[in-house]
């Protein structure tokens, strides 16, 4: 028990409670929250390097979309 507290007290690479409110700020965020700036991310790419048309970036979208795995699209779903 005295071991665990000097890890907790004295220990740089237990940092208290910091660990935990990290945890509950990345709880915070959904799938939904955490794909759309990728999404986002590779639409500017494919428009600004391959110079898709607004037509084909749709098209492109509903590919990736489809072809995600069932747990990914499913959690991407909006909720009722």
């Amino acid at each position: 028990m005295l071991s665990l507290e000097n890890r907790f007290n004295l220990d740089v690479r237990s940092i208290g409670e910091l660990f935990y409110w990290t945890c509950d700020e990345l709880a915070d965020i959904t799938y939904q929250e955490s794909y759309l700036p990728l999404i986002e991310l590779m639409l500017s790419f494919c428009q600004d390097n391959l110079q898709l048309s607004e037509e084909k970036m749709v098209i492109l979208l509903d590919q990736f979309l489809q072809n995600l795995p069932a747990m990914i699209k499913s959690s991407l779903e909006p909720r009722a």
